[in-house]
Protein backbone atom coordinates (compact mmCIF):
# COMPACT_ATOMS: atom_id res chain seq x y z
CA UNK A 1 0.00 0.00 0.00
CA UNK A 2 3.24 2.32 1.03
CA UNK A 3 4.38 2.80 -3.09
CA UNK A 4 1.01 2.84 -4.16
CA UNK A 5 -0.32 5.41 -2.20
CA UNK A 6 3.23 7.21 -3.14
CA UNK A 7 2.57 6.98 -6.67
CA UNK A 8 -0.70 7.99 -6.46
CA UNK A 9 -0.30 11.12 -4.53
CA UNK A 10 2.03 12.05 -7.46
CA UNK A 11 0.14 11.51 -9.90
CA UNK A 12 -2.77 13.72 -8.61
CA UNK A 13 -0.35 16.59 -7.08
CA UNK A 14 1.45 16.26 -10.97
CA UNK A 15 -2.13 17.06 -12.33
CA UNK A 16 -3.32 19.49 -10.23
CA UNK A 17 0.25 22.13 -9.92
CA UNK A 18 -0.37 22.71 -13.57
CA UNK A 19 -4.34 23.73 -12.54
CA UNK A 20 -3.63 25.90 -9.84
CA UNK A 21 -0.85 27.57 -11.16
CA UNK A 22 -2.94 28.55 -14.03
CA UNK A 23 -5.58 29.45 -11.79
CA UNK A 24 -3.62 31.76 -9.90
CA UNK A 25 -2.05 33.00 -12.85
CA UNK A 26 -5.45 34.19 -14.07
CA UNK A 27 -6.46 35.38 -10.62
CA UNK A 28 -3.87 37.96 -10.93
CA UNK A 29 -3.90 38.82 -14.58
CA UNK A 30 -7.76 39.91 -13.46
CA UNK A 31 -6.97 41.88 -10.83
CA UNK A 32 -8.02 45.53 -11.87
CA UNK A 33 -5.28 48.23 -12.96
CA UNK A 34 -4.48 51.38 -11.64
CA UNK A 35 -6.17 53.86 -13.55
CA UNK A 36 -4.17 57.15 -14.24
CA UNK A 37 -4.97 60.82 -13.47
CA UNK A 38 -6.02 61.90 -16.94
CA UNK A 39 -8.00 58.77 -17.47
CA UNK A 40 -10.05 59.76 -14.85
CA UNK A 41 -10.71 63.23 -16.56
CA UNK A 42 -13.68 63.10 -19.14
CA UNK A 43 -13.19 62.65 -23.15
CA UNK A 44 -12.07 65.93 -25.31
CA UNK A 45 -15.92 66.13 -27.05
CA UNK A 46 -17.89 68.38 -28.84
CA UNK A 47 -21.35 67.33 -28.32
CA UNK A 48 -22.82 69.02 -25.31
CA UNK A 49 -22.26 66.34 -22.43
CA UNK A 50 -21.68 68.99 -20.02
CA UNK A 51 -18.07 67.40 -18.72
CA UNK A 52 -15.40 69.48 -17.12
CA UNK A 53 -12.14 68.01 -16.55
CA UNK A 54 -8.23 68.82 -15.76
CA UNK A 55 -5.32 68.17 -13.90
CA UNK A 56 -4.10 70.22 -11.10
CA UNK A 57 -0.60 69.60 -10.20
CA UNK A 58 -0.97 66.36 -11.96
CA UNK A 59 -4.37 64.86 -9.43
CA UNK A 60 -7.61 64.57 -11.57
CA UNK A 61 -9.96 67.53 -11.07
CA UNK A 62 -13.47 67.34 -12.56
CA UNK A 63 -16.98 68.82 -10.35
CA UNK A 64 -18.30 66.85 -7.57
CA UNK A 65 -21.26 67.80 -5.63
CA UNK A 66 -22.75 71.48 -5.08
CA UNK A 67 -21.56 74.91 -4.87
CA UNK A 68 -24.05 75.92 -1.98
CA UNK A 69 -27.73 76.62 -2.22
CA UNK A 70 -28.41 74.01 -4.65
CA UNK A 71 -25.78 75.96 -7.22
CA UNK A 72 -24.48 72.98 -9.59
CA UNK A 73 -21.07 72.16 -9.20
CA UNK A 74 -20.40 72.96 -13.34
CA UNK A 75 -21.10 76.37 -15.00
CA UNK A 76 -21.32 77.67 -18.42
CA UNK A 77 -22.49 80.97 -19.79
CA UNK A 78 -22.28 82.69 -22.79
CA UNK A 79 -24.03 85.98 -23.52
CA UNK A 80 -23.34 89.69 -25.33
CA UNK A 81 -24.02 91.90 -22.17
CA UNK A 82 -24.86 95.80 -23.38
CA UNK A 83 -24.98 96.83 -19.82
CA UNK A 84 -23.58 100.47 -18.89
CA UNK A 85 -21.88 99.10 -15.63
CA UNK A 86 -19.33 96.70 -17.34
CA UNK A 87 -17.67 96.78 -21.00
CA UNK A 88 -20.10 96.03 -23.94
CA UNK A 89 -19.14 92.76 -25.59
CA UNK A 90 -19.37 88.76 -24.89
CA UNK A 91 -18.67 87.58 -21.81
CA UNK A 92 -17.62 83.65 -21.92
CA UNK A 93 -17.21 81.85 -18.60
CA UNK A 94 -17.02 78.15 -17.75
CA UNK A 95 -16.34 76.48 -14.29
CA UNK A 96 -15.95 72.90 -12.65
CA UNK A 97 -15.94 72.90 -8.95
CA UNK A 98 -14.94 69.55 -7.06
CA UNK A 99 -16.77 69.99 -3.87
CA UNK A 100 -16.57 66.30 -2.19
CA UNK A 101 -13.52 65.88 -1.97
CA UNK A 102 -10.80 67.13 1.12
CA UNK A 103 -9.23 70.22 -0.86
CA UNK A 104 -12.38 71.29 -2.62
CA UNK A 105 -11.65 74.01 -5.47
CA UNK A 106 -13.08 75.49 -8.62
CA UNK A 107 -11.00 75.88 -11.81
CA UNK A 108 -12.28 78.53 -14.45
CA UNK A 109 -12.05 79.90 -17.94
CA UNK A 110 -13.79 82.54 -19.60
CA UNK A 111 -13.07 85.88 -21.29
CA UNK A 112 -14.39 90.06 -20.68
CA UNK A 113 -16.08 91.30 -23.65
CA UNK A 114 -14.44 89.35 -26.15
CA UNK A 115 -16.12 87.56 -28.66
CA UNK A 116 -15.23 83.41 -28.93
CA UNK A 117 -14.30 81.68 -32.47
CA UNK A 118 -14.11 78.53 -33.17
CA UNK A 119 -10.87 77.25 -33.76
CA UNK A 120 -9.30 80.45 -31.93
CA UNK A 121 -6.79 80.21 -29.30
CA UNK A 122 -6.72 82.89 -26.53
CA UNK A 123 -4.07 83.64 -24.29
CA UNK A 124 -5.21 83.67 -20.77
CA UNK A 125 -4.30 86.34 -17.97
CA UNK A 126 -6.40 87.44 -14.70
CA UNK A 127 -10.22 88.28 -15.16
CA UNK A 128 -10.86 91.77 -15.87
CA UNK A 129 -8.80 92.52 -18.78
CA UNK A 130 -11.02 94.03 -21.47
CA UNK A 131 -10.87 92.12 -24.48
CA UNK A 132 -9.34 89.46 -22.89
CA UNK A 133 -9.47 85.79 -21.61
CA UNK A 134 -8.64 84.65 -18.23
CA UNK A 135 -7.78 82.00 -15.99
CA UNK A 136 -8.55 81.38 -12.63
CA UNK A 137 -7.91 78.15 -9.65
CA UNK A 138 -9.64 78.86 -6.61
CA UNK A 139 -8.78 76.56 -3.34
CA UNK A 140 -11.25 76.72 -0.87
CA UNK A 141 -9.81 73.51 1.68
CA UNK A 142 -11.44 71.41 3.53
CA UNK A 143 -14.53 71.75 4.49
CA UNK A 144 -15.15 73.76 8.00
CA UNK A 145 -11.58 75.44 7.20
CA UNK A 146 -11.09 78.99 6.09
CA UNK A 147 -8.28 78.32 3.51
CA UNK A 148 -9.80 80.56 0.41
CA UNK A 149 -6.99 81.34 -1.93
CA UNK A 150 -7.34 82.66 -5.20
CA UNK A 151 -4.96 82.58 -8.08
CA UNK A 152 -5.18 83.95 -11.50
CA UNK A 153 -3.12 83.06 -14.15
CA UNK A 154 0.39 84.03 -15.44
CA UNK A 155 0.35 82.03 -18.69
CA UNK A 156 -2.05 79.61 -20.88
CA UNK A 157 -3.96 79.23 -23.36
CA UNK A 158 -7.86 78.52 -23.89
CA UNK A 159 -8.31 77.19 -27.20
CA UNK A 160 -12.20 77.10 -28.57
CA UNK A 161 -12.65 73.17 -30.43
CA UNK A 162 -16.74 74.16 -31.37
CA UNK A 163 -19.07 76.93 -31.31
CA UNK A 164 -22.36 75.87 -32.19
CA UNK A 165 -24.86 79.33 -31.28
CA UNK A 166 -27.85 77.30 -32.66
CA UNK A 167 -27.69 74.35 -30.27
CA UNK A 168 -25.73 76.50 -27.52
CA UNK A 169 -22.88 74.00 -27.58
CA UNK A 170 -19.21 74.94 -26.75
CA UNK A 171 -15.95 72.92 -26.07
CA UNK A 172 -12.55 73.40 -26.01
CA UNK A 173 -9.36 72.47 -24.39
CA UNK A 174 -6.78 75.05 -22.05
CA UNK A 175 -4.00 75.36 -19.37
CA UNK A 176 -2.36 77.80 -17.34
CA UNK A 177 -0.31 78.73 -14.93
CA UNK A 178 -0.30 80.24 -11.99
CA UNK A 179 0.92 80.96 -8.39
CA UNK A 180 -1.47 80.87 -5.23
CA UNK A 181 -0.78 83.67 -2.36
CA UNK A 182 1.15 81.07 -0.41
CA UNK A 183 3.94 81.55 -2.89
CA UNK A 184 3.19 77.27 -4.25
CA UNK A 185 3.20 77.36 -8.37
CA UNK A 186 0.12 75.77 -9.38
CA UNK A 187 -0.16 74.09 -12.88
CA UNK A 188 -3.42 73.53 -14.63
CA UNK A 189 -2.78 70.63 -17.03
CA UNK A 190 -4.90 68.62 -20.39
CA UNK A 191 -8.47 71.11 -19.38
CA UNK A 192 -11.17 70.07 -21.49
CA UNK A 193 -14.71 71.08 -21.39
CA UNK A 194 -17.88 70.19 -23.56
CA UNK A 195 -20.69 72.41 -22.69
CA UNK A 196 -24.43 73.56 -23.15
CA UNK A 197 -24.00 77.21 -21.97
CA UNK A 198 -26.58 79.47 -20.99
CA UNK A 199 -27.06 82.93 -22.47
Amino acid sequence: MGPFLHNYKKLILGRLLPLLTGLLFMASSCKKEEISEIERLPAATQEGKNTFGCLVNGKAHFPTGQMGFGVPSYQCHYQNIQHDDKPKGYYFYVAGADMKSKNRALVNVGTSALALKEGEVYPLTTRGTEGRAFGEYIFFGPPGEDLYMEASALTGELRITKLDEQRHIVAGTFWFDTVNSKGEKVEVREGRFDMVYRR
